[in-house]
This record gives structure tokens, C-alpha cells and sequence, in this order.
């Protein structure tokens, strides 16, 4: 039976994550589940996790709180070449480097709960038919301590099916994009990425105006009717939210199609620069062109997640003086800040790669 392994914070607050969240959909995908602080051996906890980990078909990490001795088992699982996969319940604490490793926020809240569930049950099943794809920094920068480079991204060669499918056969690995295949994705996926910043631009700049000319109205009115000015006031403020409801419903639907291509461009690009190679001057230049690219890229993804950030903290200053605006608010701000995570997880990406193809340049000694 293929094995999980979970790492993450011990006590009250954690277990019920553990029971709830993550083992359910490790023994439904087939995985046989365990988690060190439930070993019977107190004694030798160490042992365990290190043994547990080792043997894993894949690994679950909680690194919320950043966690001292998760934090140093999420770097032996690293270093053991396993499938891993890393969960948080706060995205923005995760350091800026490990971002771009998959990282998945979760909430407990009854709502969100089923979403982490959904996922770990997904990848899980991946791991068994050879989907799911995996890498981490060792991998990437130093893939020879590994034995084998492409260790934590292949299948289970010897992983048994999961039983009632019919078969024992070991899993084969489906055959890998090639360096074309992924030059044309990463084209398409390009207009794309482009077409949803284009119209997540075009809406920011419009609510900005219309909020701009509704604080206009607010301030004339305030100075015409004095202390006859509530009741209109108060249908200014709900013209205002009405503003902001429909540029929320403009923006979800937006992040959604941002997060899917901005999730495909991040593992096409870095698919792409473990590709490259700089064995000749023509590879080498190819290289440093990307790199250059790459590095504007960061740059602009950064200057966006400045700007979109810098609206959130906008919002979140508005003062509170009618329900229905404040409401329309709050769900606008959570949608705003949802685009800056998504910028700074491509932003991460785009980093991973950049550093991925000077490593490659370093290596020749250029």
C-alpha cells in the first residue's frame, strides 16, 4: 500500500486538521496514513520522522506558523528527493522563495474546509497514475545529490495500482512535454495571462474613477445641505456600493482565470528552463535573453503587486459610515488582495526560473 507521511505542528489546534482535513482524503485515494507524534515509539520520535519521511510516497507539510521542527522536516523531505506537498493557512508568512513550490492556503472554516480536502485527495490520486508533478529547491539546484535529477517528479515505479482497478502493473510514467510543446503553451497561455490583466486593469481604473466622482458628489453634497445631508448621503453611499458590488463581480471571475494561467505559465516557464541547456554560445545567449525577460517580468509583476496592494490598503482605510457599502467593501478588498497573491505567486515563479537558468550558466563558468 503506498504511504503518506504529515508534518506539521503538534497539539489541540492541529489535530483536528489532521483527522479532518488530510487523512480522509489520503485513505480514500488508497494511501496508508501516518504522522510522527502518533507513533507508539515517544521514545525515538526522531527516528520515526526521519524513516516515515524517507519511505513516503508523498508528504504533506503544514508549515503555518513556520514551525521550527516542521520547517527542518519540510528541508529533510526536500533533501530525500519526496513528493511534497505544502499547505499553509497563511500564504503571505510563507518565505518569498518557497512560494513558487506549490504552496496551497487552506481555511477550517466550514465553507473552505472541503477545498483542502478536494486537493490533497487530487494530488494523491496524481501520485498513483503518474499526473502529479512535483520539484523543490534541491531538485533544482543541486538535482546530483539527488542520485537521479528527476527523482521527485516521476512515478512510483514500483507503486501498485490502487486496489479495485483491476491491476497490479507497476504505473508508467506518461512521456514528457518537449521543448517545443511548451514554447507554444507558454504562447498561448501568454495572450491569455495578458487578456485577464488587461481586463483587471480596465476595472481597477474605472472603479477608481467612479469612486473618485462619488466622493465628489459626497463632499458637495455635504457642503450644499449641512445637516440636511444624511438621507442623501446615505443613497450616495449605497450608489457607491453598488459601484463596488459590480466590480467585484468583474474581478472574481478575473482572479480565476489569472490563477489558472498564471499557474500554468509558472510550470511552463520553470518546465522550459530545466530544459535549456549552455553547452554552445547560441544555448548561452538563448539563456541570457530569457533571464533578461524573465527578470523584467519580476518587475513589472512586482510594481503590480505594489499597486494592487496599495488599493487593498485603500479600501481597508475607507471609514464605516453605511452597512451596505462597507459590506460591498470588505468583499471587494478580499478579492483585490486574492490578485496580489496571485501576482506574487507568478512573480515567484518567474524568480524560480530566472535562478534556474543562471544556475546553468554558472555551471560553464559564464
Amino acid at each position: 500500500m503506498p504511504t503518506a507521511f504529515v508534518i506539521m505542528p503538534f497539539g489541540a489546534r492541529f489535530d483536528p486538521v489532521f483527522m479532518k482535513l488530510i487523512s480522509p482524503p489520503l485513505v480514500n485515494a488508497g494511501f496508508e496514513v501516518s504522522r510522527a507524534d502518533l507513533t507508539i515509539n515517544q521514545h525515538q520520535i526522531l527516528k520515526d520522522i526521519v524513516v516515515g519521511i524517507a519511505k513516503a510516497d508523498i508528504v504533506i507539510a503544514d508549515v503555518t506558523d513556520l514551525n521550527g521542527n516542521v520547517m527542518y522536516e519540510l528541508g529533510l523531505a526536500h533533501a530525500m528527493g519526496r513528493r511534497t506537498v505544502m499547505i499553509t493557512r497563511d500564504i503571505e508568512s510563507l518565505p518569498f522563495d518557497l512560494r513558487a513550490y506549490r504552496a496551497t492556503q487552506y481555511s477550517t472554516e466550514f465553507d473552505e474546509a472541503p477545498k483542502l480536502m478536494e486537493l490533497i485527495e487530487s494530488v494523491a490520486r496524481g501520485v498513483l497514475d503518474g499526473s502529479a508533478e512535483f520539484s523543490n529547491p534541491v531538485q533544482d539546484f543541486a538535482p546530483e545529490v539527488l542520485g537521479k535529477s528527476e527523482q521527485v517528479s516521476v512515478a512510483p515505479v514500483s507503486l501498485p495500482l490502487k486496489a479495485g482497478r483491476g491491476s497490479s502493473e507497476a504505473v508508467a510514467e506518461p512521456p514528457p512535454a518537449g521543448l517545443l510543446d511548451i514554447i507554444v503553451e507558454l504562447s498561448e497561455e501568454g495572450d491569455l495571462l495578458q487578456g485577464s490583466t488587461q481586463a483587471i486593469s480596465e476595472a481597477t481604473v474605472k472603479i477608481g474613477e467612479t469612486v473618485a466622482a462619488r466622493s465628489a458628489q459626497i463632499e458637495k453634497t455635504n457642503k450644499n445641505l449641512g445637516a440636511k445631508a444624511a438621507p442623501v448621503l446615505r443613497q450616495l453611499m449605497k450608489e457607491t456600493a453598488k459601484d463596488f458590488q459590480d466590480f467585484n463581480e468583474r474581478l472574481v471571475p478575473q482572479n480565476e482565470l489569472l490563477r489558472e494561467s498564471g499557474t500554468k505559465i509558472g510550470h511552463l516557464t520553470n518546465s522550459l528552463a530545466r530544459l535549456r541547456n549552455a553547452t554552445s554560445e547560441e544555448e548561452v545567449k538563448r539563456l541570457r535573453d530569457e533571464i533578461d525577460s524573465l527578470t523584467n517580468a519580476e518587475a513589472q509583476f512586482a510594481g503590480a503587486h505594489a499597486s494592487v496592494t496599495a488599493f487593498a490598503e485603500v479600501l481597508l482605510g475607507l471609514p464605516n459610515m453605511e452597512r451596505t457599502l462597507s459590506t460591498a467593501v470588505q468583499e471587494t478588498t478580499v478579492s483585490v488582495l486574492d490578485t496580489a497573491g496571485i501576482i506574487e505567486l507568478l512573480r515567484a515563479e518567474f524568480a524560480r526560473a530566472r535562478s534556474l537558468m543562471e544556475e546553468k550558466l554558472n555551471r560553464v563558468g559564464v
